[in-house]
């Protein structure tokens, strides 16, 4: 690690650090004493090294940042999962940064299921086309997943995390393990907010029944209503929570990723690029089934007293 640093560097050292001054002198000294002989034919040399490092540094730091811009909303996911869940907890692991919501800001499902006038409306599917489409969904949500796998573990093994040198797993936590979590919870703050009933039963709530909706396109199911209840302390409550921990969430992977050593300005941006495709596949396809909801789900507005208001 020597040649990496001018000869101003293992002269003095913080307190802290003190101790590797005698590390240096007794169990490193042949390649102190080489190092020392060779600086000024190597001094060229780390100023390019270093700045490479820093700046994929800066690019990294901006990841999270860049993710939350393109990724899913906890009410897209949430939406979705009503009628597909399945789908909506694949597409929430596919979405490593979730995008930011303010706590005081009212989370209305009618904001995205309502139809506007000069939309694109979804047409009906039927046949082959809708279950190519389906297979189609779960092969770029699965690869998207299977991606965001590969480049979290090639992080955690070919780089440093600076202040956790022993952990490989960083990347993967942030990106699956804490965000899968933060979309449970946009899900129960949904299901405080509004009730999904369909206008009729499709086979009752067998296993097969269930398994059929999950593998329809939202666009054919069965019409339903989406009956939004006035707001409870409970649902405000977690609502807050969500937006709390997505904020956390951002700052944590801003900080963990700023904090990766060893690795280049072009490799950087390959992971970037790699993570952004994931996400913004996932988004289309969270986008295209909403889209379809629009046409299968009515909302309407009921004004009686929920149980947790009081």
């Amino acid at each position: 690690m020597a040649q990496y640093f001018p000869p101003a560097h293992f002269q003095e050292w913080y307190p802290q650090w003190s101790s590797m001054d005698g590390i240096v002198h007794a169990n490193c000294s042949a390649q102190f004493n080489a190092y020392m002989e060779s600086r000024f034919d190597i001094c060229a040399s780390p100023k390019t090294w270093k700045a490479d490092m820093a700046a994929a540094g800066v690019l990294l730091d901006l990841l999270p940042f860049m993710l939350s811009l393109v990724g899913c909303s906890t009410l897209e996911i949430s939406i979705l999962g009503l009628r597909r869940p399945v789908l909506a907890l694949l597409l929430s692991a596919c979405s490593p940064a979730v995008v930011p919501i303010s706590a005081l800001s009212n989370q209305d499902p009618s904001d995205i299921l309502n139809r506007k006038p000069g939309s694109l409306e979804m047409p009906m599917l039927k046949g082959t086309k809708s279950f190519l489409i389906v297979l189609f969904e779960y092969i770029v949500v699965l690869g998207s997943l299977a991606n965001i796998i590969h480049i979290c573990w090639q992080l955690g093994i070919r780089t440093v995390c600076s202040f956790s040198i022993d952990v490989v797993f960083f990347p993967l936590i942030w990106a699956l393990v804490l965000v899968v979590p933060i979309h449970t919870l946009g899900s129960v703050a949904l299901r405080l907010r509004c009730q999904l009933k369909k206008c009729r039963e499709s086979g009752g709530k067998s296993l097969c029944s269930w398994t059929s909706e999950e593998f329809t396109l939202s666009v054919n199911q069965v019409p339903a209503q989406l009956i939004m209840l006035p707001e409870s302390v409970l649902y405000i409550a977690v609502s807050w929570t969500t937006a709390m921990v997505i904020v956390r969430h951002i700052a944590f992977g801003t900080i963990g990723f700023s904090s990766i050593l060893l690795i280049g300005t072009s490799d950087a941006l390959y992971a970037i690029l790699r993570f952004s495709a994931s996400a913004t596949l996932c988004r289309l396809v969270a986008a295209f089934e909403i889209s379809g909801m629009r046409r299968s789900v009515v909302v309407h507005a009921i004004l009686d007293v929920h149980p947790y208001t009081r």
